[in-house]
């Protein structure tokens, strides 16, 4: 089989062009990430075409013979032409053949006409101006569909209208018998049809020499038929050759008619050629013994028939391996343009890896958010003024603990209502992100009391009121509902109540040992711890420090104001980095989920609007 990425792009293009439903939108998208960059259009949208055929169209695979229905092989032509070949001696008398009127000269005569005529025309042909070979407009980066000056060895209208209906209708009525259900073979033969015709269009003149290189093996076959077939029968056979003729009746006459055709034979064996004395017992009522002049026509079919048209045959072969190397497509066809520039703006994997980016960035920005929240509300408003007015008043450390231990319990609450909003904050900008992405419009209601429920159903009607077309606003609708899912789904997985799981594992968190409140209070007990040494000394410290009231004084004189400042602004940082870390530690594992689901139902949509042709 040749042509065969060209084929496969012919065969998946007849398959878009009469039956799309058959390959699915998100089929179009894995098959133009699986084709990979697109440096080179022709190699790209043969990758496509062939992941397309192996994982998509297989059952349409059989319909690639068909390239090659008039590409029969040589044994084949040989087998069917041979036959033919040896049931041509039965055609005449069984006792006399006739000299000239016989199945072998008939065959000779014929292939002189047949090089006479194909003489002339090269002859013609190379006295007329030459045709151009196309349009003149080349594919960017693309050789030409076919080589310069094939164009005047395309087939005529006869002959194409033959190859576009008799071929294709044949070969597929040959399926239908073979056993195919009827209407998987209405659909199949739908395609091929369409298939077929494209791919005269590309290989008009490989067919031709397809042709000319099978009628020349047929040529070799039948005269290889008829010479064995004549041998065959002058075994059981006692022939006779014979002249008979109504008009030509000279000796002399029939002497040079033989002499022209069985002259190179007779030189080759090294026999006298024919003269009158033998033209006369030719013309006797007997006739003379046929075997001498069956070797003559014998050697004059090698010499006329076989050598002549195996080495056009073997020439046409060559020819035809060339010029299936050199089949292209024109792909400044509307097709072909419009597959390459969907994908070149859709640009698959860029548009994938940028989804999985925008996650990423807006999953960090979401668990920013809460950290900067929690540190402002729960740290900068509950926990500092506790710390300022201890400062101030003195009293136990174990108090303080417990006080600061109940503010951030109640913080949960709080926290928990802010979730919802910081959610739907994460939605609309991941929605945004991906509309910059996708090069889509999609409308974002601002009613933030609304709850993640109801998304979906607000980027469904925002986008059916856009003014676009209807490919945008599905586009649109399945992304606002795909990143609603996603987030959802995501934050949904960290617990049933996200709100108050993460408050609990926030408020762990920070008062954990290693969590900013553990941090300040183990800071403030320890520079208590050394004050009261100094003040009350070491063996009066075999109580717990953390049960003694402190004097305000004292606590006064061991956080001084800058000392406490400081303390306040590492205890802040470390509660928004502590809070961070919390959060993205329980939402990475989910981003690829997250980025994966969005991915995979928008995709569907942009091969609609991009890759579908």
């Amino acid at each position: 089989m040749t042509g065969s990425p060209e084929a496969e792009i012919l065969l998946v293009r007849a398959v878009e062009e009469t039956r799309p439903e058959a390959i699915p939108p998100d089929a179009l998208i894995d098959a133009a990430a699986a084709a990979g960059e697109l440096e080179d259009e022709g190699a790209w949208l043969g990758r496509r075409a062939a992941h397309l055929l192996e994982h998509v169209l297989a059952d349409h695979r059989p319909l690639l013979a068909l390239r090659d229905a008039l590409a029969p092989s040589t044994g084949l032509v040989l087998a069917a032409t041979l036959p033919l070949g040896l049931l041509s001696n039965y055609l005449g008398p069984r006792e006399q053949i006739h000299v000239l009127y016989n199945p072998i000269a008939a065959l000779v005569l014929w292939n002189l006409v047949v090089y006479a005529l194909g003489a002339g025309r090269g002859l013609l042909r190379g006295r007329l101006p030459s045709r151009p070979s196309g349009s003149g407009a080349k594919p960017r980066g693309r050789a030409p569909a076919v080589r310069p000056g094939s164009a005047a060895r395309r087939p005529g209208p006869v002959a194409r209208l033959l190859l576009r209906r008799l071929v294709p209708a044949l070969w597929l009525r040959m399926r239908h018998a073979a056993g195919e259900a009827r209407e998987r073979s209405a659909d199949l033969a739908r395609v091929g049809r369409v298939f077929w015709s494209h791919w005269v269009e590309v290989a008009g003149p490989l067919h031709a020499l397809r042709v000319r290189r099978t009628l020349h093996v047929a040529a070799v076959g039948l005269a290889l038929g008829a010479v064995l077939g004549t041998f065959v029968r002058g075994l059981f056979f006692a022939y006779h050759m014979v002249w008979r003729s109504t008009f030509v009746q000279d000796p002399d006459t029939v002497a040079s008619v033989l002499r022209a055709l069985l002259g190179p034979a007779a030189a080759l064996l090294g026999w006298p050629l024919p003269d009158a004395a033998m033209a006369r017992r030719l013309m006797s009522p007997q006739g003379v013994g046929a075997a001498d002049w069956i070797w003559l026509w014998a050697v004059s079919a090698g010499l006329f028939v076989v050598v002549p048209r195996a080495a056009l045959a073997l020439r046409a072969a060559w020819r035809e391996r060339r010029m299936a190397t050199e089949l292209h497509l024109d792909l400044q066809e509307p097709y072909y343009q419009r597959v390459v520039e969907g994908a070149r703006t859709l640009q698959v994997e860029r548009v994938a890896e940028t989804i999985r980016t925008d996650v990423r960035i807006e999953t960090g920005k979401f668990s920013e958010a809460l950290a900067l929240y929690v540190s402002t509300k729960l740290y900068d408003e509950r926990i500092v003024p506790k710390l300022r007015r201890f400062r101030e008043t003195g009293g136990r450390l174990d108090a303080l603990e417990a006080e600061v231990r109940r503010e951030c319990e109640a913080f949960q609450d709080d926290l928990a209502g802010y979730v919802p909003v910081a959610q739907r904050d994460f939605e609309r900008s991941l929605a945004r992100a991906i509309e910059r992405t996708l090069g889509v419009h999609l409308p974002v209601d601002s009613a933030a009391e609304r709850g993640l429920a109801s998304r979906a159903r607000e980027f469904a009607e925002g986008s059916t009121r856009a003014a676009a077309g209807p490919l945008e606003r599905e586009l649109a609708t399945t992304v606002g509902a795909a990143v609603t899912a996603a987030v959802a789904t995501a934050t949904g997985t960290v617990s049933g109540g996200f709100g108050h799981s993460l408050g609990t594992a926030v408020l762990v968190g920070l008062l954990h040992t290693t969590g900013p409140v553990a941090f300040l209070l183990g800071a403030l007990g320890g520079l208590l711890l050394a004050a009261a040494a100094w003040w009350l000394g070491r063996e009066r410290l075999a109580g717990s420090l953390r049960q003694v009231a402190l004097p305000a004084w004292l606590v006064r004189l061991t956080l001084r104001a800058g000392r406490l400042a400081r303390l306040l602004d590492e205890g802040r940082e470390r509660c928004r980095a502590r809070v961070r870390e919390l959060m993205e530690a329980e939402l990475e594992p989910l981003t690829p989920a997250m980025a994966e689901r969005i991915w995979n139902q928008v995709r569907p949509i942009l091969a609609e609007k991009q890759l579908r042709p």
